[in-house]
């Protein structure tokens, strides 16, 4: 007997170390398929929100404006509609506790089904505790083995999954792509019934289904149609009816299923609307219908109210769409790539790279406005988005909170002015910042030039104002730059920027771009700064003099020369680090630099060539410089790409400031 128990013990704990053995074999599998997510960069983390649903929310502990949200008609926490629920949840309870055949109807649940027959003109409806299950127990309770289902490739989860569910052909057809969708038709002409599944909106585009096309191969082809209006009923069409109004095919869908938990107010709920002989079979045989609790008393009583608000007025359908108008102008005018139709709040923001778009919508949350990325497997691969959904309850002061902007000032017909704007302007279009300009003649007043950068100061959308150096001889330069308001300066140029950048221990924000850019290539290269010697031709204020600042701040030993200066050579040659900026070419030999200097040249020179066409050079002559500097800037392409970087991130810089 002693023997016999201790056998079972042991038999048991090897029964035991298997299971765990197997238990753990499972945990290392998923944690690794975590890993991996993670880096691909697609893990999704859930942000808490901790206020009501709306335009702003409050995301850890900071007041953000919300434009990723499915509230497209501003209702989720409407007055009025929180005031229905709160009268269900007085006079018929919280919930029922029962699904809807046993003792889980009220007369609420009745009324609503036939408000929304009567919105969307169909014969019956039946409600579901979500769009999800009313897709999900669509088809198998319909369609059987002799039918097929044509199914548009990106259609939305739950319409897939409700299709695997059933036992019908299934048969998939490119994106919106007619032609195919016909071959499908035609393939399957044997079957009993032939049912086209498709979004009206797709969720990730904000694209529109060809409901005119379908309904006319679904006519031509003895085919049923069938779509999820989620993403349209409420907000989409002349008067919110949805897509089939929007495309002029209203009558022509068999089946409409949709939701109540987007523009509908947003909490729960969905339903599937059509001929009363396809509800009634619905309440007989869909499983999630049957076996599911009936909606909330509180949440039909809001979601009538709802109906009722858009029975009473437009305003909240025009309102969406004058939203969605600006919002898309706006971000098409700065420079954008957008999907999706221009009349739908749903607007995807392409980035490509899935990493990218979720470092964007981190950013993004960081500067007071919350948007999500979306990358694969939600969207195919290289097609990352922002996707930004509006809101009736936005208001223009949010939507107009725009991405960086940059204002531009120049005076003459200057050709290297002109040409540096223009270098600066595509920059602000790769990078995405808006960017504006005012040119005047060479005979601008200066009264003119202030009143431009006075309205510049005031417009609060304009993030950054540069004035081109040099104006006209007739403009009092210093007095233009120091109209530019501090925080606007992105030239550095504004004696209280000018002034943070003198002064020891200070960290000014914007700094003069080329004295900046030259900093972060030395820092870029390693090149030691504390304790060396450099010396710097130039004394401008755009260049000499706040590199000579800079280089302080970073405990380098400063002598800064200028074109005049007696015996310039015995100065460059105690040089680790020569910057010439003074504008005369070739000034700088090869002869004068100490072996293994470090040489940066900021001069930009037209000089005429053997032909007629003008050269740039600097103000080293970079062939003699080559083999004894240990590094040496090229001109061009050296300082200058930098200068513009510099630019790009002092506007950005403003912007965070501002906003």
């Amino acid at each position: 007997m002693f023997f016999s128990n201790r056998f079972v013990r042991v038999r048991e704990a090897t029964r035991h170390v298997q299971t765990s053995t197997k238990h753990n074999s499972l945990l290392d599998r998923l944690r690794q398929e975590l890993a991996d997510i993670k880096d691909a960069g697609t893990y999704k983390q859930e942000r808490v929100i901790r206020s009501s649903q709306g335009p702003n929310i409050t995301v850890k502990n900071q007041q953000v404006l919300n434009f990723c949200a499915n509230n497209y008609l501003g209702l989720s926490n409407h007055p009025s509609v929180v005031d229905a629920a709160k009268e269900s949840l007085i006079t018929r309870g919280f919930g029922l506790s029962s699904v809807r055949f046993i003792c889980g109807t009220q007369d609420i649940h009745k009324e609503l089904e036939q408000v929304i027959s009567q919105f969307h003109h169909t014969e019956d409806t039946i409600l579901y505790p979500s769009c999800f299950d009313a897709n999900a127990g669509f088809f198998e309770a319909i369609l059987g083995k002799q039918d097929a289902i044509l199914t548009d490739e990106l259609n939305h989860a739950s319409i897939i999954d409700g299709i695997r569910l059933c036992k019908a052909e299934r048969h998939r057809y490119k994106h919106m792509d007619m032609k195919d969708l016909e071959s499908k038709l035609k393939e399957t002409q044997h079957c009993r019934t032939r049912m086209i599944a498709t979004d009206g909106v797709f969720s990730m585009d904000g694209d529109v289904a060809p409901l005119k096309d379908i309904c006319d191969l679904a006519d031509r082809y003895d085919a049923q149609v069938f779509i999820d209006e989620c993403h349209a009923t409420g907000l989409f069409g002349a008067t919110g009816r949805g897509s089939d109004e929007y495309c002029g095919v209203r009558g022509r869908i068999q089946i409409i299923n949709s939701t109540l938990g987007k523009a509908l107010g947003g909490a729960t709920g969905g339903y599937t609307t059509g001929p009363k002989e396809i509800i009634e079979i619905l309440r007989q045989r869909s499983r999630p219908y049957l076996f599911s609790n009936s909606l909330s008393p509180p949440v039909v009583g809001a979601s009538l109210h709802v109906f009722k608000l858009l029975q009473e007025t437009s305003e909240f359908v025009d309102t969406i769409r004058q939203n969605t108008h600006r919002f898309r102008d706006q971000m098409t005018e700065a420079g954008f790539t957008l999907k999706g139709s221009r009349d739908h709040p749903i607007v995807a923001v392409m980035v490509g790279d899935a990493r990218l778009a979720s470092q964007l919508a981190d950013d993004m949350l960081t500067r007071g406005i919350y948007v999500i990325g979306f990358s694969y497997p939600v969207v195919p691969k290289g097609q990352a988005r922002i996707r930004v959904q509006l809101s009736a309850a936005h208001s223009l002061e949010h939507i107009d909170k725009a991405p960086p902007a940059l204002g531009f000032v120049m005076a003459g017909n200057r050709n290297d002015s002109r040409l540096y704007v223009k270098n600066k302007q595509r920059a602000c279009k790769d990078a995405s910042i808006k960017s504006i300009s005012h040119f005047f003649h060479q005979n601008v007043s200066h009264k003119t030039l202030l009143d431009t950068v006075e309205h510049l100061n005031k417009d609060p959308l304009m993030d950054g104002i540069l004035v081109q150096l040099p104006l006209p001889p007739q403009i009092h330069t210093q007095t233009i730059l120091d109209r530019i308001h501090p925080s606007k300066d992105v030239d550095g140029l504004h004696p209280f920027n000018f002034g943070e950048c003198a002064m020891r221990d200070r960290s000014p924000c914007l700094i003069p771009c080329t004295a900046k850019g030259i900093i972060e290539l030395l820092q870029y290269e390693n090149v030691e700064l504390e304790g060396k010697t450099a010396v710097i031709i130039g004394r401008s204020n755009l260049v000499g003099n706040p590199i000579s600042m800079l280089l302080r701040k970073h405990d380098a030993t400063i002598i800064q020369c200028h074109s005049k200066t007696i015996n310039l050579p015995q100065y460059v040659k105690q040089a680790d680090i020569v910057i010439a900026a003074c504008g005369a070419p070739h000034l700088i030999r090869g002869s004068w630099l100490q072996k293994g200097s470090v040489v940066i040249d900021v001069g930009i020179n037209f000089v005429s060539g053997k032909t007629q066409d003008q050269s740039l050079i600097g103000d080293v002559c970079f062939e003699e410089a080559l083999g004894i500097a240990s590094l040496i800037t090229p001109v061009p392409g050296g300082v200058g790409p930098m200068t513009i970087a510099m630019l790009l991130k002092n506007v950005v810089t403003a912007y965070k400031q501002t906003h």
